[in-house]
C-alpha cells in the first residue's frame, strides 16, 4: 500500500488540480458580453443588409454597438450592485446572530455537519470551539460554510460592468468590420457574406474557447513542463465537447441573423 504522504504529496496535488488562471465570475461576465455582442449586432447588420445600403448598415450597426455596450454595462453594474448589497445585508444579519445569540450560532454549526453523520459529541465540540472564536471569524465561518458565500471584492460591480460592456463591444465590432472595410466597388451583399464567414469562425472559436476556460479537467504540472507538453495535454482533451460548444454558438448566431433578415425582407 502506498504511503499517505506519497498520495498527498505536493506534486500529486498539483497534478490533480488545474490552476485557476481565470476568475470564474470574470469569465461568466465576459461570456455574457461576448455572447450578446456576437449575436445581436450580427443579427442587426444582417437584417439591415437586406436594404442594400452599406451606409445604413454601418451607421445602424455603430449606433446599436454603442447603445448596446452602454446598456449591457449598466445592467452588469446594477446586477453586481444588487448582489453586493444582498451580500452585505447577509453579513449584517449573520453578525447580529453571532453577537446576540451564541446558541443560534451553535445551532447553525450543528445544521452544517448533521448531514455528514458525524458523532454528536464531535459536533458539540466543534460548535463550542466555533462560538469561542472571535466574532469576525465566526461570521466568516458561517458565511463560507453555511451560506456558501465567499468574500466579495468591493469593486465587483464596476469590474462586472466593464467586463460585460467591453465584451459586448469587442464581439459586436466583428460583424461590422466587413462593412466598414468594404471597398467602394463592393456591394453590401459581398460585405454581408464576408461578415457571415467571419462570424461563423468567431462564434465557433468563442464556443470552443469558452468550453476550454470553464473545463475543470486537470493539467499536468511537472518540472520542465513547457509549451509542447501543454499542447499535448490540450490535444488529449475531449474535442467533441469543443466542437459541440462551437457548433451550438454558430447555430444560435445563425438563427438570430436569419430571423432578423427574414423580418426585414418580409416588411419590404
Amino acid at each position: 500500500m502506498e504511503d499517505i504522504t506519497t498520495l498527498y504529496s505536493p506534486s500529486t496535488r498539483r497534478e490533480a488540480t488545474r490552476p485557476n488562471m481565470f476568475d470564474s465570475r470574470t469569465v461568466s461576465d465576459a461570456t455574457v458580453g461576448l455572447a450578446d455582442g456576437l449575436t445581436v449586432p450580427f443579427a442587426l447588420t444582417a437584417g439591415l443588409s437586406a436594404l442594400g445600403n452599406p451606409q445604413v448598415v454601418v451607421y445602424g450597426g455603430l449606433a446599436e454597438l454603442f447603445a448596446g455596450a452602454i446598456s449591457m454595462s449598466l445592467g452588469g453594474y446594477l446586477g453586481g450592485k444588487h448582489e453586493s448589497d444582498a451580500h452585505h445585508s447577509l453579513i449584517r444579519s449573520t453578525s447580529m446572530t453571532v453577537h446576540d445569540s451564541p446558541s443560534d450560532t451553535a445551532l447553525l454549526v450543528h445544521d452544517m455537519f448533521l448531514p455528514y453523520a458525524l458523532p454528536s459529541h464531535l459536533i458539540d465540540s466543534l460548535a463550542d470551539h466555533i462560538i469561542s472564536l472571535p466574532a469576525n471569524l465566526q461570521v466568516e465561518f458561517i458565511m463560507n460554510f453555511h451560506h456558501k458565500k465567499s468574500t466579495q471584492e468591493s469593486d465587483r460591480a464596476i469590474r462586472s460592468a466593464m467586463t460585460i460592456g467591453l465584451g459586448y463591444f469587442a464581439g459586436g465590432a466583428i460583424p461590422l468590420l466587413p462593412y466598414v472595410l468594404a471597398g467602394k466597388d463592393s456591394t453590401v451583399y459581398t460585405a454581408f457574406w464576408w461578415s457571415c464567414i467571419v462570424m461563423v469562425m468567431a462564434l465557433f472559436a468563442f464556443g470552443a474557447v469558452k468550453m476550454h476556460l470553464l473545463s475543470d479537467e486537470p493539467l499536468p504540472h511537472q518540472e520542465g513542463f513547457g509549451s509542447q507538453e501543454i499542447c499535448a495535454s490540450i490535444h488529449k482533451k475531449n474535442f467533441k465537447q469543443y466542437i459541440r460548444a462551437g457548433v451550438e454558438m454558430v447555430i444560435l448566431g445563425s438563427f438570430a441573423a436569419g430571423a432578423a433578415m427574414g423580418i426585414v425582407s418580409f416588411m419590404q
